[in-house]
């Protein structure tokens, strides 16, 4: 059995397959959900029940955002790290959010980074298995 495995990934949701062999279907392992990315921006800042931080406007609100999104993505990193600590992951392919990709990319360590076999920038956390499959090469 091959250790492949493909992070489907945006700022609300990470979702981590198995591939058995090269030309396998994906298996669903890990199913992460990051519920501060779907707070209104009011709610992500603010200092207590009722009360609202005193704000430059729109540059806190992205920087609290840009903030969590940041957060997720090293959970999600950890996640996989784990996985290739215990030598369950060989190749990784990730699908993610363009904005994603990189707050993941910015998360690689060196021998994480030499696992990742492909990057394709796309929003398909919502989709099936199969569907996603498609997007990958043949022979992964």
């Amino acid at each position: 059995m091959e250790n492949i495995w493909v992070v489907v990934a945006d700022s609300v949701r990470a979702r981590l397959f198995r591939a058995e062999h090269i030309t396998g279907p994906l298996q669903e392992v890990r199913d992460l959900v990051n519920p501060e990315s779907r707070l209104a921006e009011r709610d992500l800042l603010t200092d207590g029940p009722g009360r609202a931080l005193t704000t430059g406007g729109n540059h806190e609100q992205r920087s609290e955002k840009d903030h969590q999104a940041r957060r997720f993505a090293g959970e999600v990193i950890d996640e996989v790290e784990r996985l290739r600590a215990r030598g369950e992951l060989e190749r990784m392919h990730v699908i993610a959010a363009p904005e994603f990709l990189g707050r993941l990319r910015e998360r690689y360590s060196p021998p994480l980074k030499k696992c990742v076999v492909e990057e394709v920038a796309s929003h398909v956390t919502d989709r099936r298995p199969a569907e996603i499959r498609e997007l990958l090469p043949y022979r992964m």
